[in-house]
């Protein structure tokens, strides 16, 4: 069961957003996330067979709004890049992929500690992909490698990617999975925030208005207790 929540948590989301953003434009991308929840419901209907309540759906509707919102009123698409159905389709399997894994294994990951549980997880994903990335381990350009880029690449390894593992399943084992996937929605909330402290973006009225309606459907989703817990 380790391995098949590996599969679904680790293997196939990371793959397909690996390969998939090659050919998606950041916009497209961040469109496809807001579809998250979605993915959720779907997978929670499919495993539990049940419905959720009518202000869930509601809560989920004005979440989306507000993220499709934030996402539009920062569009910062370079000319001549466009997305290829391929690439589309891939990120969405990363949804997909990883709705399924919060439907099928809520439970059971409350049964190891979270150390242990992403260790075995980490593994058996390491393991799986390690075959189709020999070749771009053994293209790698140590020569060109600085303190610049370890530094950038420690970051991705440990933070973005160690990280977020580490304290998504803490978050999981007290969330349903749709709550969980509506928490989503905080990520453009803090890529707004970062983005102005770095001096990369400003803050609008639409982004305010986008920021307040987001917020709004997370709560909402957050007060309601879902069939599916």
């Amino acid at each position: 069961k380790i391995y098949a929540a590996s599969l679904l948590s680790m293997t196939i989301p990371q793959a397909a957003l690996l390969w998939g953003i090659k050919t998606t434009t950041p916009f497209d991308a961040s469109m496809v996330n807001t579809l998250k929840p979605l993915f959720a419901i779907f997978a929670s209907l499919l495993v539990f067979r049940k419905g959720v309540g009518g202000k869930t759906w509601i809560g989920v509707a004005v979440a989306m709004a507000g993220a499709v919102l934030l996402v539009i009123s920062g569009q910062n698409v370079p000319d001549g890049l466009t997305s290829s159905p391929t690439g589309i389709g891939l990120m969405c399997i990363n949804g997909l992929s990883f709705a399924f894994y919060l439907a099928l294994f809520n439970t059971f990951i409350k049964k190891y500690s979270i150390i242990t549980f992403m260790k075995w997880c980490t593994l058996f994903a390491c393991l799986t992909l390690l075959p189709f990335s020999l070749q771009d381990i053994s293209s790698v350009n140590l020569e060109i490698m600085n303190m610049k880029r370890y530094g950038e690449l420690a970051f991705l390894t440990i933070g973005a990617t160690f990280l977020t593992y580490l304290t998504g399943p803490a978050g999981q084992k007290r969330l349903s999975p749709t709550k969980y996937y509506i928490m989503s929605y905080i990520q453009p909330l803090t890529t707004a925030v970062i983005s102005v402290m770095a001096g990369t973006d400003i803050i609008t009225p639409v982004k305010l208005l986008a920021c307040g309606i987001m917020i709004t459907g997370v709560l909402t989703v957050s007060n309601v207790k879902s069939k599916n817990s």
